[in-house]
């Protein structure tokens, strides 16, 4: 009812209009991008904080007499001793002949235990005590045997780059369980194995070439399924460092790899003082990574999805972000894996539960660049969040419609007609739209 607008203002409005919707349309793809930019740092965060836990060594130094920690109860009882402790630096075979002893002895202990319908916890306080009834085995006197159990634990610092070395290190340090280490010889035990076979198979035996061997390692780290996966997950840059170190073992020229063919004993074999080659010590590395990030991807969904105010987490929180983390894992597993780590407990504490974790064993059954893991790994947006908080005050705002003309027409008696509320909130699941426009009103 105004005054007409002229045609040139009209023009310039509507340009101003198409501008500012190219302007909102850069911002959200700006922002969309700054917010990729952003996940794929926190990534590669994430990343090298989880290979720098693993490969962080702890300082070692060569001496000729090491400190003695005292007799606290802070410290272990086998390391009891005040002053100087002469260093007996320990050769590697010792060492490797030490950790087999100690390994053997806890699976017999834990047969034993299932025998009787028992389950044998091997805490570090049983760890250190082992390690001490082997120590005295060897030496005579109390004196001699602190002596060597220095000896022993400072060797393991020395060749810690050693997977073995560096799990009974873990073991003893911070009550890592048994079962990672085992679960690691297993992985070495059974890839072997697969390869060993497909060399018998060949022209050559107990060789095969070079690219097969590659191939059977790539179709033996995928899903558990019938093509040959063993369920143990490595992302496509492991696999690729894994042919990497293939050339320095054969450049070390010991390990019985050559430009066209591999012999299996010697390269999954131990070699001098139970030196192991470059490929099986990456495969060893590759699990202790891949667990620590199954364990980090577990903790970032529980602090996300929290929803405790004491900061608390229970076996149901556990058991539905496990679920999230790990989707095609068993249901069984998943349970087992939760009455590992909260035992006894009802909640747990953010740093209780980050300690549970790392001291038992467990891997990862969906690939972690399956899409519903990222989902569940990633933190929601606002806009999500937002998105989410109307849909469900509209849902609300549905509900009571209905329920609204329920109640009307319980009172006015006859047949109800259909609305919209009935289409989107119906009571057996989503209805069909109506069969004519004349039936459905709002």
């Amino acid at each position: 009812d105004g005054p007409a607008i002229p045609g040139n203002e009209i023009s310039v409005l509507g340009t101003m209009r198409s501008a500012m919707a190219v302007l909102r349309m850069a911002m959200d793809q700006h922002q969309a991008a700054v917010r990729t930019l952003q996940l794929r740092h926190d990534t590669a965060r994430d990343e090298l904080l989880q290979r720098q836990e693993y490969e962080t060594p702890q300082p070692w130094k060569q001496a000729e007499y090491l400190e003695g920690l005292g007799t606290g109860d802070q410290v272990p009882t086998p390391l009891h001793c005040e002053g100087k402790v002469k260093n007996r630096q320990l050769p590697r075979a010792i060492l490797d002949k030490a950790i087999k002893t100690l390994l053997k002895t806890a699976h017999a202990e834990e047969a034993a235990a299932r025998a009787k319908g028992l389950s044998e916890q091997h805490t570090t306080e049983k760890w250190w005590t082992m390690l001490h009834d082997y120590s005295a085995t060897l030496n005579a006197t109390e004196p001699l045997k602190v002596e060597w159990n220095y000896s022993f634990i400072d060797g393991l610092r020395r060749f810690q780059g050693s997977f073995q070395m560096r799990c009974m290190l873990l073991v003893l340090d911070e009550g890592l369980d048994v079962a990672v280490f085992t679960s690691i010889s297993a992985v070495i035990s059974q890839l072997a194995e697969t390869v060993g076979a497909a060399a018998k198979e060949g022209k050559d035996k107990g060789k095969i070439p070079r690219s097969d061997l590659l191939k059977h390692v790539d179709k033996f780290f995928k899903p558990r399924t019938g093509k040959g996966g063993s369920g143990n997950l490595r992302t496509p840059e492991q696999l690729s460092e894994l042919s990497v170190d293939l050339l320095y073992d054969e450049q070390a020229g010991t390990w019985g790899v050559t430009g066209n063919d591999v012999e299996v004993k010697h390269l999954f074999g131990e070699g001098k003082e139970g030196v192991r080659s470059n490929l099986v010590e990456k495969i060893a590395k590759h699990h202790l990574i891949e667990r620590l990030r199954f364990i980090h991807d577990i903790l970032r969904r529980v602090e996300w999805y929290r929803t405790d105010a004491a900061n608390l987490t229970s076996a149901k929180t556990l058991f539905s972000c496990l679920r999230r983390v790990d989707p095609d894992k068993p249901a069984d597993q998943v349970d087992s894996l939760v009455r590992e780590v909260m035992r006894r407990d009802r909640a747990l504490s953010a740093d209780e539960l980050r300690n549970r974790l790392l001291r038992i064993a467990c891997k990862r059954t969906t690939p972690a660049s399956d899409e519903r893991v990222i989902q569940a790994t990633t933190p929601k947006s606002a806009a999500l969040i937002s998105g989410e908080a109307k849909a469900r005050r509209l849902v609300i705002c549905l509900r009571a419609c209905r329920a609204f003309l329920d109640a009307l027409h319980d009172r006015r008696g006859g047949e109800r007609r259909r609305t919209i509320a009935d289409l989107v909130m119906p009571e057996g699941g989503f209805a069909s739209p109506p069969k004519s426009r004349k039936s459905s009103h709002v």
